[in-house]
């Protein structure tokens, strides 16, 4: 059986506009790393923005390939492809949105203290609404290779993404798992 360890919870209040949430130093103690984030953007725009995962530091896009598969209220349309850069992990709705709506995202980093092979990561994203405009309602599987080099992890940030903040009541947190 799976031991789930809750390692962070971070919650943004009201105040100074967040623009990134990190983790520093974390334990190696672990099998895997799961992200669960609950966030929505201040600012406008009629379709869900996405947001990147940074792992190290590392902000060169090319160090991270994308295979993805969405579907969205245009013309109820699936999209899938493969595409290189970090901003691919999942979408957070905007103030256009439903009032009090937030997005929701699932990230699984599975052995992530491995020092001899590139990372990988799966993340899985709904933004739920009542309205069927643009992109106003997505879902978005994607898996992503961090090929810059082996080495473990110890660093995650979540970037907000098309010049926006997170809002406050968005959260964000980090467990470690033990014996998957």
């Amino acid at each position: 059986m799976a031991a789930w360890t809750h390692i962070e919870h971070t919650a943004i209040s009201g105040g100074l506009p967040a623009t990134t949430v990190t983790w520093t130093g974390i334990s190696q103690s672990y099998d895997h790393l799961f992200l669960k984030i609950s966030g929505r953007y201040s600012g406008s725009g009629s379709e869900a923005y996405r947001f990147d995962i940074v792992y190290n530091g590392d902000t060169s896009d090319s160090d991270y390939a994308n295979t993805y598969i969405t579907s969205t209220s245009v013309n109820y349309a699936v999209q899938s492809g493969r595409v290189g850069g970090r901003a691919l992990a999942g979408y957070l709705t905007t103030s256009d949105f439903e009032a009090d709506t937030f997005a929701s995202t699932v990230v699984w980093v599975p052995h992530y203290s491995n020092s001899t092979n590139y990372k990988q990561m799966i993340s899985q994203a709904v933004c739920p609404n009542t309205s069927e405009e643009n992109n106003e309602w997505a879902l978005r599987h994607c898996s992503t290779l961090f090929k810059e080099n082996t080495d473990a992890i110890t660093d995650i940030s979540v970037v907000a993404g098309g010049g926006n903040n997170f809002v406050a009541n968005s959260s964000f947190d980090l467990y470690g798992i033990l014996g998957v």
